[in-house]
């Protein structure tokens, strides 16, 4: 289930509180090493966004390079707000299921 959470896609809080809720465990300490499990992915996504817009505005400075520097500008900012998000869910279902217990 945590291989399929570390997509990059737009995660729903009913997905991730049932993943949390299907672990081995249910104690504190084992949801929050699940938490930091699923926001890893996800804040490798964000930095993998900035070093693509980073780079799209190095290449986008000549015209040539425009061609290619701005579409992966704008897929660095799409990654970064998808895993800015993605993390925020997770807080979330973190927070709901935590309060559950």
């Amino acid at each position: 289930m945590m291989d399929s959470l570390n997509r990059m896609v737009s995660l729903s809080e009913t997905r991730l509180v049932e993943a949390f809720k299907s672990s081995a465990s249910r104690g504190p300490d084992a949801l929050l090493a699940q938490k930091e499990t699923m926001l890893q992915g996800q804040v490798l996504h964000r930095w993998i966004g900035i070093g693509l817009i980073a780079a799209g505005v190095a290449i986008s400075i000549t015209i040539v390079g425009a061609v290619v520097g701005i579409p992966g500008v704008l897929a660095g900012v799409w990654l970064r707000r998808a895993a800015t998000r993605n993390i925020a869910t997770i807080e979330a279902s973190y927070a709901l299921v935590v309060a559950d217990a």
